[in-house]
């Protein structure tokens, strides 16, 4: 049976979101897990009429190394059962319920209620738990600061870029050692346009 603590989610695999995902306008933000989801909870989705339309648990018997609420159809911005990863791109918020992107590809909505285990977070709090970004060089170079007037520095290949804070459509980065941190700013949207890429550990 899973035992992976909530806590450990956003140090797992890389890149679990969709890369097709590259829009945040129209959005309100994702909707994820908090730390207080446990074993009793379950995160169930449901069709405009309240019907239910998928449901599934994090917590589930994994010795046959398989999911066992497989579904095609969901495809949300980020997941993965085995790290406790969720991330749903919202679109409309309602006193009880979040209207929610449940497949990236073909722009599939549905419904989740507002349950305690779930928490929505704004797309700058989103990119900030990142533990690393990844984005084009040539076309988003490192900029000192956060204009784009400002000088450019080299990208270093095989480094790890972590967020740092955002400033509008800036995002502060550091790459190095702790110790010797290097910091620069890219750009993480333009026009509502996604620019990077956020992975969840090294």
């Amino acid at each position: 049976m899973k035992t992976t603590l909530v806590a450990e989610k956003y140090e797992s695999i890389p890149e679990l979101q969709k890369e097709n995902r590259t829009e945040t306008g129209n959005t309100i933000g994702v909707v994820v897990l908090n730390d207080n989801y446990s074993e009793t909870d379950t995160v169930k989705l449901y069709n405009e009429d309240g019907s239910l339309w998928y449901k599934f648990t994090y917590f589930y018997d994994d010795s046959d190394g398989e999911f066992d609420y497989p579904n095609d159809e969901f495809q949300p911005y980020a997941f993965h059962p085995d790290n406790f990863i969720l991330g749903l791109t919202a679109v409309e918020e309602s006193q009880k319920k979040y209207i929610v992107i449940v497949n990236e590809s073909t722009g599939l909505k549905k419904q989740i209620n507002k349950d305690d285990f779930l928490q929505l977070i704004s797309w700058e709090q989103y990119v900030l738990v990142a533990f690393s970004v990844g984005f084009n060089p040539k076309k988003n170079p490192i900029h000192k600061e956060p204009v784009l007037e400002s000088e450019t520095i080299s990208y270093q290949e095989n480094s790890l870029y972590h967020p740092v804070k955002v400033h509008d459509e800036w995002l502060q980065v550091k790459w190095g050692k702790e110790g010797d941190w290097n910091f620069g700013w890219i750009k993480w949207k333009e026009r509502n346009k996604l620019l990077i890429q956020i992975y969840y550990n090294a």
